[in-house]
């Protein structure tokens, strides 16, 4: 009898397992779908091919923000705030893009990804550029390349720069130099 409990709740246990390991393998596909779905509407608002790409990009948007909520993982959610303040730039929507921008910002801070911050930080300083906030802008730009510099340092698993979509330059580092030489009076580092 006693061989009997241990046999049963060695089952469960195994049965249990699987389900978690089925469960996160699941989340795994889901947050990779979501991953998916914010490139895409990222490549649709940077295309922007036809006139009902804000409509198509948005819908990817909120499938993405569907499985970040549904998982309840807070870097999905700060991709997709990430992904939203890039199509709200694409469409001249700039406030709502700055404040898209600052949620992903403080999501990534939460998480300690330096990485990502210094790319949502840089997309953060392109949108303050826009609207005429240049001073703002190279602050910003000078602090991506402080969180660049901390995230290269800290090498936190998970943490990565959002990719660029602009070929001119081979790194990060670059990328947002090359900004800075061209906007800021006076770049920093």
């Amino acid at each position: 009898m006693f061989q009997d409990r241990q046999l049963g709740a060695s089952l469960i246990a195994l049965v249990l397992l699987t389900t978690m390991m089925t469960s996160a393998a699941a989340s795994e596909r889901q947050l990779k779908r979501a991953d998916r779905l914010f490139a895409d509407a990222i490549t649709i608002s940077a295309v922007q091919s036809r006139p009902t790409w804000f409509m198509r990009a948005r819908r990817k948007l909120d499938q993405g923000r569907e499985i970040c909520e549904k998982t309840g993982d807070q870097k999905c959610l700060g991709e997709f705030y990430f992904a939203q303040g890039q199509v709200q730039k694409a469409a001249d929507q700039m406030q709502d893009s700055i404040a898209s921008f600052e949620a992903s910002n403080r999501i990534f801070s939460e998480l300690g990804f330096p990485l990502r911050q210094a790319g949502v930080t840089f997309e953060l300083g392109n949108a303050q550029l826009i609207v005429g906030k240049t001073a703002e802008a190279c602050l910003l730009y000078q602090r991506s390349i402080e969180l660049f510099a901390e995230g290269q340092a800290a090498n936190v698993p998970g943490d990565e720069v959002p990719p660029t979509l602009n070929p001119n330059f081979d790194t990060f580092d670059e990328l947002v130099r090359g900004f800075q030489s061209r906007y800021c009076s006076n770049p920093q580092g």
